[in-house]
Order: C-alpha cells, then sequence, then structure tokens
C-alpha cells in the first residue's frame, strides 16, 4: 500500500505529486514518498523607470578639467543602472565612477576633458535615458563665460 503525502503545505505555495489521494497518510517505517514542493515568487520584479524625466538636463556641457554628475533617480532603491559611452560600457575607474545612493544612480566624471564628450546612456533592464556632454577646451572658454547683460 502507497502513501500520500500531508496537505498542509505550510503556506509556501507548492504542491505534490505522487500516489492518488485515497491512500493513506505516510507514517514512521512506512513507503518513501518523494514531494515536490514548488515556490514562486508571486509576481515578476516590478519594472525600474527611471524617474523626473522632465526635471534632467540631458544635454550637458562642462570646462575642461572640472567634474562633471550624470545623475537618475530609479523607482526602486534595488534597481540595477548599467551606464555607456558612445556604445561601450562603463566601468568605475579612477576617473569615471558609479555610484548608488538610495534609488539614485550617479555617474562622475573626474577632471573632464575632451575625450569625455560623447553620447552617456543610463540603461535599466526596462527603461533608458541618453545624455549628451560636450566638454569646453581652453580655447572654447568664451562659450561659457557669461555675457555681459545675462542675467
Amino acid at each position: 500500500m502507497g502513501c500520500r503525502a500531508p496537505t498542509d503545505l505550510g503556506g509556501c505555495g507548492g504542491g505534490w505529486w505522487g500516489p492518488p489521494l485515497s491512500t493513506p497518510p505516510c507514517t514512521r517505517g512506512s513507503w518513501p514518498w518523494l514531494m515536490v514542493a514548488v515556490v514562486l515568487s508571486g509576481a515578476a520584479d516590478p519594472p525600474v523607470r527611471i524617474l523626473e524625466r522632465d526635471m534632467l538636463l540631458t544635454r550637458r556641457r562642462c570646462r575642461a578639467m572640472e567634474d562633471l554628475v550624470l545623475e537618475v533617480l530609479l523607482s526602486h532603491a534595488h534597481g540595477e543602472v548599467k551606464w555607456y559611452k558612445d556604445g561601450e560600457k562603463l566601468q568605475d575607474t579612477g576617473h569615471v565612477r558609479l555610484e548608488e545612493d538610495g534609488a539614485r544612480r550617479s555617474l562622475l566624471i573626474l577632471g573632464a576633458t575632451g575625450g569625455d564628450a560623447g553620447e552617456y546612456l543610463c540603461d535599466t533592464r526596462d527603461d533608458s535615458i541618453i545624455f549628451c556632454v560636450s566638454v569646453a577646451g581652453p580655447s572654447d572658454a568664451y562659450l561659457l563665460a557669461p555675457q555681459a547683460g545675462a542675467g
């Protein structure tokens, strides 16, 4: 005579595969049975979105040797982002830093140079945004200086 698994799953949401339920419950010393429990998370992770997009300055200009910060706010503090410059994935180095603070993700470029100009993509698995960065060298200083009568 076979046995059946107990029906109390402890709320794990799993299921039993084995002999039909018409057999008696297993007791010590009876025929061993196999339990297959499937535990599901209940739902897929919620999408990670970039918030306050309309407030982000996506066209950025800085002076050579200045530090530049590109920052986004995510819909979830645990969200993961990847940063790319002109299509190449960026890594945390001495010149480029990738930082996390709660739901904020930042890309810091320390001492920007002309080589740092380009298109920066911040990508979550569900959303993305592009920043266009230009770096003004010493000959372009007049482009960044306040103009007379402005302000």
